[in-house]
């Protein structure tokens, strides 16, 4: 019981000074936010790509986060989550769902599921909302440039994780294997990053030449705009599936396995998964690509961590084998 009203006491404190942040911040919009958002925009924005309109977007964006930090300090404040806890537990088994969201069996770090699972679902929700009141973003946009960065922000985390392998004992024995695979993963992803930025013709302003001139759709350097009449298809063949496909492994999944478990989404990416599936209905959706490259950040740093900060009971099994080769040698 005193442990319980402590993690409430400790709940409405967190929600108290989120709330009290989050309205200074809403009344002092335009001196906290718009005035340094102007500043950031001059100096960042060398090639004078981000117009009015994106940058009015992103104002409203940062509106709208701030407006669901506030629901989210609600939350914590009016200790909502113990109060579901106390009415659903007469009817499900709340542990079994803690542990189906807040559990990593290969990560050491226990604020990564919990971290994993409330990024995902605020920022997804975020987006999400903000696409409902503005509508699809422009494709040269300031998202757009957000998404490639964040893109190549997540092959960076990819190649860091491929140098953890060999000294994270739970993968001893397949470091090989899981090696070639994120060096597939990561040459997939900057790939994707290629076609984004169009092999540099947006970066660098070079105009497109060839088949890429005359038949691409959007007659820039990139393969996929030779098929956008395709993409009304693809999109929720692929956001749909992938969700149901995850969703089948995460609840009848046969074998334990490290190396699927670290390549598997973990379950506390659930509720983005579920966003970006319901946003493929539509077919083409730009929604979907922003919402898809905010999940493959929030993969490559679950898979760096799970590398880099194996279980302590992983860890202290591999010293035990360790001391057992050398006294039999």
């Amino acid at each position: 019981m005193a442990k319980n009203n402590s993690g409430g006491l400790r709940n409405r404190l967190i929600g108290l000074f989120l709330l009290i942040g989050s309205i200074i911040l809403i009344v002092t919009f335009s001196d906290s936010i718009v005035l340094p958002t102007k500043v950031l925009v001059r100096r960042l924005d060398v090639a004078q790509q981000l117009v009015p309109e994106s940058i009015r977007l992103l104002k409203t964006f940062l509106l709208y986060f701030l407006l669901l930090a506030v629901a989210f300090s609600l939350f914590f404040l009016l200790d909502i989550y113990n109060n579901f806890k106390r009415f659903f537990g007469k009817y499900v088994d709340i542990d079994r769902i803690r542990l189906f969201f807040l559990k990593d069996r290969l990560c050491g770090k226990k604020f990564l599921p919990m971290f994993l699972l409330i990024s995902g679902t605020f920022f997804g929700t975020v987006l999400q909302l903000f696409f409902l009141v503005n509508g699809e973003p422009n494709q040269e946009g300031f998202m757009e440039h957000i998404s490639e960065v964040i893109l190549l922000l997540a092959v960076i985390f990819l190649l860091i994780s491929i140098f953890k392998v060999k000294s994270n004992p739970l993968f001893h024995d397949i470091w090989g294997k899981t090696i070639l695979i994120l060096l597939a993963i990561s040459f997939v992803l900057f790939f994707i990053f290629g076609e984004e930025i169009s092999w540099g013709e947006r970066v660098i302003g070079f105009d497109s030449f060839g088949i890429f001139k005359e038949y691409n759709y959007q007659h820039e350097t990139n393969l996929h705009n030779f098929f956008n009449p395709l993409f009304v298809l693809m999109y929720p063949l692929v956001g749909m599936s992938s969700f149901v496909l995850f969703s089948i492994f995460w609840f009848f999944k046969k074998n334990q396995s490290n190396l699927l478990d670290l390549l598997l989404p973990p379950p506390s990416l659930f509720f983005l998964l579920y966003i970006m599936a319901c946003t493929t209905y539509i077919g083409h959706s730009e929604i979907y690509e922003e919402l898809l490259y905010l999940f493959v950040l929030l993969y490559s740093i679950r898979i760096l961590f799970c590398l880099s900060y194996p279980p302590m009971e992983a860890c202290s099994q591999s010293q035990n084998d360790e001391s057992a080769q050398f006294y039999k040698s």
